[in-house]
């Protein structure tokens, strides 16, 4: 069955009349109209799109498609996009075997503390025939957590990409960095400066990528093509079996090809079999993902890789747009010395010709040596480009914006996701 196939009984299911209301209602269907069939492509791209805030907007039993014996857990969302997390029913997990090529996954794991997660890991060991045997990470108690996970053995750490310093850091102290040799890290991109931190501190781990969303139950929404080695782009990710994907311009909706170079949303369809607790259908998931020249070698697929997200990391301002992956790219090319994680503060300062755009970046070294401040706004504002034509400088010098200025990046928290772009509201007339 090809894939619109497959995209055509997935929505003549999910819009029958004895199904739950949330495609019938998104789709405006009237109390007696039969299921939708689908005609042809023009039809499908034809179906609104959903985001998160459906899910949060609809009642939960409008968007319950499976038996209360099917549901594996109920989560939600982080939050970290600021908007109302919505509960999310989800059946087992499904498609994640792309880990067994690279781990055995035979002795204790480490992984975050969230009981489904430690769940699904056990789930794993017992059906290769091994113990189950999880060890809670808890970063309130990390001394603890990585003291038990010495003792038990642990050579496998599942977790979010920002506890991985302060996991390396105590694991050195415990003198079993070397015991480790399977790294795989959740909930944001790995930087270069992570990537570094962890090949050397656990020279014999495999580091492997992931990328889902919770509000997906159909988890990952990538299949990792390669674990990270530091070739560029470091994550490199493949559509699953069971997923459609489509690539669209944030703004204008409109669906871009799915070709390489294409830079875009991505929106997913998941048509994995029943049962499935809320199968989503055109799904904003907020990612911007680019879509690379080369096909995956294992799967002849395109691979595409994550350069951020439409909330956090991409923010408008006049004459361009302040991307976080542009100045990444600025940081390590300016100086080695700086370290990729910052932050960008962007205001609205009021001036007698209008209002400007001012941004302060603050940064930090990888050694811990003094940054001349002054000089690192200055190299920034000259190569880190709001258009295709337009560095941060020259929208300074045509009056648009204030000049750039660095700070010091106080350390991040290791208990949550790290905003890279902050937007603060203008200033009171």
């Amino acid at each position: 069955m090809n894939n619109f196939e497959k995209l055509k009984e997935l929505v003549a299911d999910c819009t029958a009349p004895t199904a739950p209301r949330m495609y019938r209602a998104l789709y405006g269907m009237r109390d007696d109209e039969p299921a939708i069939q689908l005609g042809g492509w023009d039809e499908w791209r034809a179906l609104p799109m959903m985001n998160k805030n459906t899910l949060v907007e609809t009642p939960f039993a409008d968007r319950f498609f499976a038996s209360h014996s099917d549901i594996e857990d109920i989560r939600t969302s982080s939050g970290t996009s600021g908007k109302k997390p919505p509960f999310i029913p989800r059946v087992f997990p499904r498609g994640l075997e792309y880990r067994l090529q690279y781990h055995s996954f035979k002795n204790p794991i480490l992984a975050f503390k969230v009981p489904y997660m430690m769940h699904w890991h056990e789930e794993l060991q017992q059906s290769l025939g091994y113990a189950p045997r999880v060890v809670a990470f808890d970063p309130v108690h990390a001394e603890a957590s990585i003291r038990l996970a010495r003792i038990a053995g642990v050579d496998a750490i599942i977790t979010f990409a920002f506890h991985i310093p302060l996991i390396g850091t105590l694991m050195s102290r415990e003198g079993m960095t070397e015991n480790i040799r399977l790294i795989e890290i959740n909930g944001e991109n790995c930087t270069r400066s992570l990537f570094n931190f962890m090949r050397a501190t656990f020279p014999n781990a495999v580091i492997l990528p992931q990328f889902g969303a919770a509000e997906v139950e159909d988890k990952p929404l990538g299949v990792p093509c390669r674990a990270i080695t530091g070739e560029e782009p470091l994550s490199v990710y493949h559509a699953k079996d069971t997923q459609y994907h489509e690539v669209i311009d944030s703004d204008t909706l409109e669906v871009l090809p799915y070709q390489a170079g294409s830079e875009g949303e991505l929106v997913v369809t998941s048509h994995v079999p029943k049962p499935r607790a809320t199968p989503l259908i055109r799904y904003r998931t907020g990612d911007i993902v680019k879509i690379l020249p080369e096909k995956c070698a294992a799967h002849n697929q395109l691979q595409f890789t994550i350069i951020g997200r439409v909330s956090i990391d991409f923010v408008k301002i006049p004459g361009g747009v302040l991307r976080a992956d542009e100045m990444e790219r600025v940081l390590l090319a300016i100086d080695n010395d700086i370290s990729d994680r910052f932050e960008i503060h962007r205001y609205v300062h009021n001036h007698e010709a209008g209002p400007k755009i001012g941004m302060v970046v603050h940064i930090t070294s990888r050694t811990g040596r003094n940054l001349d401040m002054e000089h690192i706004a200055r190299d920034i504002s000259n190569h880190f480009r709001v258009g295709p034509k337009r560095t941060y400088a020259q929208g300074v010098q045509s009056g648009m914006y204030v000049p750039l200025s660095c700070a010091l990046l106080v350390n991040s928290s290791h208990t949550e996701k790290m905003k890279r772009i902050i937007v603060h509201e203008p200033e009171k007339s």
